[in-house]
């Protein structure tokens, strides 16, 4: 049985979230004594392309993920986390940029 172990940085910035902030998250993630098997960014805001496109190296086994706006609405509906419909999540996460 594989078990999995992530490492999960989550990001709550009005503007976009840059390559910079990925490198680090995978220097973080191979300095570990013990390699996650999976890294995870999640941000309520969205992604540079830099940091859309970038990679690890494939002989380094682990998993990169980034999930952005988008995808934390679709995590929401999917697991039924918060009982908002997507339109009232959407504007839940829009008022808090506005603070």
């Amino acid at each position: 049985m594989l078990e999995e172990k992530l490492l999960i940085e989550c990001k709550h910035w009005k503007g976009k979230i840059d390559v910079g902030v990925i490198r680090n998250l995978i220097g973080v993630a191979i300095s570990q004594e013990e390699l996650p098997t999976g890294i995870i960014i999640a941000t309520t805001s969205r992604f540079t392309q830099d940091a859309k496109d970038v990679t690890i190296n494939k002989t380094v086994k682990v998993k990169l993920d980034r999930k952005d706006f988008d995808d934390i609405i679709d995590w929401i509906e999917k697991y039924d986390a918060v009982q908002l419909s997507a339109e009232e999540a959407n504007a839940y996460f829009k008022c808090l940029f506005s603070i």
